[in-house]
């Protein structure tokens, strides 16, 4: 690999650029990738500076791990400087940063021994954790990270694990400084809120997100979360919310309860993409085993099931989200607040998904009733239409109001109410997200 300078950058720090990138305002944002050849210093220090960003070792951490140093020079033997996470028996992470400033990776060389096990590359970015953006790299060769999840962050890691018999080498890191994500709206820049996140009203390229665009919710069941246009995410109310179900008389002191835990008076939960289960009619055959040896089959969604219409809603990977909170209206229950966002949601043909779907809820009532004493009523199962548009989603109602408009008889005086099933289905009446959690690594 060819020794490169990396003069762009070395001049930016000579004359106080980098320092000053969280400091104060600036209108010469650097676009042009700049190349950092680890060609500067000697020995094996623990961190090393060149034009500005530094790399640093991971000192006794994890526990397991003993002193790790970097290691600088030609260690795969092209006669190019390069950075080596050394092999040996410990686990080695190397931090690299650009002193708080946003930056965006580009492209970087990377050698690995074929003996030596995988390196994973993780980012950091303001105002939140590293998430869903990291990777691992198994072969030699140019590495391109993902600019989605490569772009506006202030620092990333490089972890390798277990025993190694040969080099691990990084070489011509190719960075672009950014503007957006500082925290000073710059040129070009229509906000900047100090990370480049989206779904904030200020997205990750530093420009207002459309107005009624999803935000952070405030977890009031009565508002809306929708940007203003203009950077703000605003919480209005939502229309004739006040208009619920009167609360039903108190159960009498001394009245016997049945059996319960201290509390549950609210429930708050993420939505995940259901799928079918290995076996079930017109689905797949156990045609595997997972890590564990259960039998298992291939992935398939009821939207895939039947055939992937055009109209079907998928999740956009990287934005897709849902949440589903539900909270009494009144102590004694006697109705429940509904409130569920989808955002993030694409069609078929990967546009951002509109139409009408619907949300099912069913719920088992257990109710201490002044008159007819403890008992178990039937479930309640209930119905309402749910649309997108433009990808995103909102419903907030009562329990009481689906039961109503489903033509059935209102809720009683609960005091347990169990969720057995939540549902959003798409145009097509297939599933499309269900209450659960995803966990990815």
């Amino acid at each position: 690999m060819a020794h490169r300078l990396f003069t762009l950058l070395a001049a930016l720090v000579a004359g106080g650029f980098v320092e000053a990138l969280t400091e104060r305002a600036h209108a010469d944002c650097v676009d042009t990738p700049a190349t950092i050849t680890f060609d500067a210093g000697s020995g094996t220090p623990h961190c090393y500076t060149e034009s500005g960003m530094t790399v640093c070792a991971a000192v006794g951490l994890p526990p397991s791990a003993t002193d790790s140093t970097l290691t600088l020079g030609d260690n795969d033997g092209d006669t190019s400087p390069d950075l080596d996470n050394a092999g040996d028996d410990d686990v080695k992470v190397y931090t690299f940063s650009l002193g708080g400033a946003p930056f965006k990776v580009v492209s970087f060389d990377f050698v690995n021994d074929p003996s030596n096990a995988p390196a994973t590359f993780t980012p950091f970015k303001p105002g939140s954790e590293s998430c869903c953006d990291d990777f691992n790299q198994y072969d030699s060769g140019v590495v391109m990270p993902d600019p989605s999840g490569w772009s506006g962050i202030t620092s990333f890691t490089w972890t390798t694990y277990g025993a190694q018999t040969g080099p691990q080498v990084m070489d011509n890191l190719a960075i672009v400084v950014q503007c957006c994500g500082n925290g000073t709206v710059d040129t070009g820049e229509q906000c900047d809120d100090g990370n480049t996140l989206d779904d904030d009203c200020c997205s990750s390229t530093c420009q207002f997100e459309a107005s009624g665009s999803l935000c952070t919710p405030d977890l009031e069941t009565c508002t809306d979360d929708v940007c203003d246009g203009a950077g703000t995410c605003q919480h209005p109310d939502f229309p004739n919310c006040n208009v619920t179900r009167p609360c039903g008389p108190a159960r009498p002191a001394g009245t016997p309860a049945f059996e319960r835990p201290k509390s549950a008076t609210s429930l708050k939960t993420d939505m995940v993409q259901p799928f079918i289960n290995c076996g079930d009619v017109g689905g797949n055959s156990p045609d595997r085993t997972s890590e564990g040896g259960i039998p298992a089959c291939g992935t398939e969604t009821p939207n895939e099931q039947a055939g992937s219409p055009p109209s079907g809603w998928k999740w956009d990977e990287t934005r897709g989200q849902a949440s589903l909170q539900m909270k009494p209206t009144c102590p004694n229950a006697r109705d429940i607040f509904v409130k569920l966002k989808v955002h993030g949601i694409i069609d078929g043909t990967n546009l951002p998904a509109s139409g009408t779907g619907a949300f099912s809820l069913t719920l088992r009532a257990t109710v201490n009733d002044p008159v007819g004493g403890d008992m178990t009523t039937i479930d309640l199962i209930s119905e309402i239409p749910f649309s997108l548009a433009n990808g995103d989603g909102a419903l907030l109602t009562t329990v009481g109001v689906m039961l109503t408009e489903a033509g059935m008889p209102d809720l009683p005086n609960g005091s347990s109410f169990e969720m057995l099933h939540a549902e959003v289905r798409d145009p097509n009446g297939n599933a499309f997200a269900t209450p659960g959690m995803l966990l990815l690594q």
